[in-house]
């Protein structure tokens, strides 16, 4: 009886961590169908002006940019809201090919039968990012259902995983896309670099991690990645024309002209620029409310060619050095460095940025002792909990989650750095 009782309880312990993220689907799937996304509803509304042969409305917004519903919206979103309480429709800010690809869909659907499919799909992603995650990045210290569990822990209580589901964020893809990519790398290289293409072609900003791929000599992957990317924009400008795509380069240029700040993007620049504004060396920010500000980037905090070069270098140097050993959790350090990078960096530091990174954190036990590196972990998800949004205001959350993720980026430089590291985990062992 006492081996069935141990046999039991190793059985339970085992898959506990899939239990857990099943019964996480299942909730989530419940919790969130039949709530309007934002953020995803914008793609439905740009393929429905696209569909209606009002192509000059596929771009349109509100004066600031980040203001909610362009005005010449908001009579279809009356119509598809029918009664329902007031809802956003935030503006349209990715390439024509996907505005192109739903015109069809928004034939069929309503816009909220869309999105409800999309929050299932949403859902799902999100938790194949922890089976991909748990992949590229689970140490040897850690069990399988230890790492589903920390991956669980992560969907359901932080505020990046919480943030994506409320806004039902297309983002969520190219996390998804980010991690299969990263998984895939050396048994199908090709194709984890189309998977990367594909994400880098509905927003840029993944295409910087492509330079990992070159410590382990994956051209193949290189060249995919590249040429998807590229095949995409071809086939956008070929298919719907060179004005469609003038509109998105000023829908860009117009958000890249105003920024917005809450808890949702606690960007370093936004802090830097607010204490520059002390001093009279910067734009103030105009704040609505307590925890929601409007302001336009001055110049020296203005995300440019010197922060993409930054972010470049920083991806050179960890590429460059993984070439050594070029083992897995070098690659998973390097991504996590560069995915936090992009974040610190990047021209608008939304907090769904960081479900890559919050993910693959656990990497760090490879070449940390347990207890300082079981703190870091949990200080990532005390500190993204909704919870730290009610204790701090909104200037301080903000430097808080600078001044801690640009220490994880710079500990995960620190750990790909070092010499003479453990014997490598293989994938999948």
């Amino acid at each position: 009886m006492r081996g069935t009782g141990r046999t039991l309880a190793g059985l339970v312990g085992d898959h506990a961590g899939t239990a857990l993220l099943l019964g996480w689907v299942v909730l989530a799937i419940a919790g969130n169908i039949g709530q309007w996304g934002g953020d995803m509803a914008a793609l439905w509304f740009a393929g429905h002006f696209l569909a209606a042969g009002q192509p000059d409305l596929v771009y349109a917004a509100p004066p600031g940019f980040f203001g909610g519903t362009p005005p010449a919206w908001q009579p279809l979103l009356d119509a598809e809201l029918r009664g329902r309480p007031a809802a956003v429709v935030y503006s349209y800010a990715y390439p024509p090919v996907w505005a192109g690809l739903m015109a069809p869909v928004s034939r069929e659907l309503s816009a909220q039968r869309f999105l409800d499919l999309a929050m299932v799909a949403n859902v799902l992603m999100l938790a194949g990012c922890v089976l991909l995650a748990e992949r590229i990045a689970r140490p040897r210290i850690l069990s399988r259902s230890a790492f589903r569990c920390w991956g669980v822990a992560v969907l359901a209580i932080t505020l990046p995983a919480q943030i994506a589901l409320a806004y039902n964020q297309p983002n969520i893809l190219i996390s998804f896309l980010t991690l299969a990519c990263f998984a895939l790398l050396d048994r199908h290289p090709r194709l984890a670099g189309g998977l990367l293409g594909l994400a880098a072609a509905i927003k840029l900003l993944p295409i910087a991690l492509c330079l990992l791929f070159l410590p382990r000599r994956r051209f193949g992957a290189l060249a995919a990645c590249l040429a998807t990317a590229a095949a995409l924009a071809v086939l956008s400008v070929a298919w719907l024309g060179w004005p469609l795509h003038r509109a998105f380069l000023d829908q860009l240029a117009l958000a890249s002209e105003n920024m917005v700040w809450g808890y949702m993007n606690p960007a370093p620049r936004i802090a830097v620029q607010d204490l520059l504004a002390h001093f009279g060396l910067a734009e103030t920010f105009h704040f609505d409310q307590a925890w929601l500000a409007f302001g336009h980037p001055s110049a020296p905090v203005s995300t440019g060619a010197g922060i993409v070069a930054l972010a470049g270098t920083l991806a050179t140097a960890l590429a460059w050095r993984a070439r050594g050993a070029g083992g897995q959790t070098e690659m998973t350090l390097g991504l996590l460095a560069l995915s936090i990078g992009i974040f610190l960096l990047g021209p608008l530091s939304w907090l769904h940025y960081m479900i890559v990174p919050m993910l693959i954190a656990p990497a760090i036990l490879a070449r940390m002792a347990p207890l300082p590196a079981t703190a870091v972990l949990l200080g990532a998800i005390a500190l993204d909990t909704p919870a730290a949004t009610q204790l701090l205001s909104l200037r301080t959350f903000t430097w808080v989650q600078s001044a801690f993720w640009t220490g994880l980026c710079a500990l995960a430089v620190a750990l790909l750095l070092r010499r003479d590291p453990p014997r490598e985990r293989k994938p999948g062992e």
